[in-house]
């Protein structure tokens, strides 16, 4: 089960990765379903994603022409995955959020279209490039998928429920 969802995780997040043309999907565009265990990960590249992440639980690790993937937990349940280059430096990571992770800036913008949004899924994206937020929000009739970098949003998906 748990390699199903792995397997899941890197072709969803793979997907999400090439489509989103501000990013470099470099390391993300070259998924391999091969799992690797932990102990055929080299040291120093364990030990650079331990230094960058030292409280990560439940780290299960896939090999790719340009490094390695990684999905994870952090300490206070946030599931991640990240993207290391074969030296194990983090190029880019996805964290799955809930509201109240969210910057208040971020939740300001989001407040700003209306009181009668709820939030979803967000998922914080990170590369050399920054940071931006994908936000999943329900406005009754449709919902939307945000897209949110510095003080710039657009919506990145819309759809009618129904």
């Amino acid at each position: 089960m748990k390699k199903h969802f792995f397997l899941l995780a890197i072709v969803l997040s793979t997907a999400f990765f090439a489509s989103w043309g501000q990013f470099r999907p470099t390391v993300l565009t070259e998924p391999s379903t091969e799992h690797y265990a932990k102990a055929n990960i080299p040291l120093m590249v364990q030990g650079e994603f331990r230094h960058a992440y030292p409280n990560a639980t439940d780290d299960a690790w896939a090999k790719l022409k340009t490094g390695y993937f990684v999905n994870f937990s952090s300490q206070d349940g946030i599931h991640c995955n990240a993207w290391l280059n074969k030296k194990g430096k983090v190029i880019d990571q996805i964290r799955y959020l809930t509201e109240a992770y969210l910057p208040d800036r971020v939740l300001r913008q989001i407040h700003n279209l209306g009181s009668c949004i709820s939030i979803g899924l967000v998922k914080e994206v990170t590369t050399e490039l920054g940071t931006a937020y994908l936000v999943t929000i329900d406005e009754g009739a449709t919902w939307k998928v945000l897209r949110i970098s510095g003080e710039e949003m657009e919506v990145y998906e819309d759809h009618k429920k129904g």
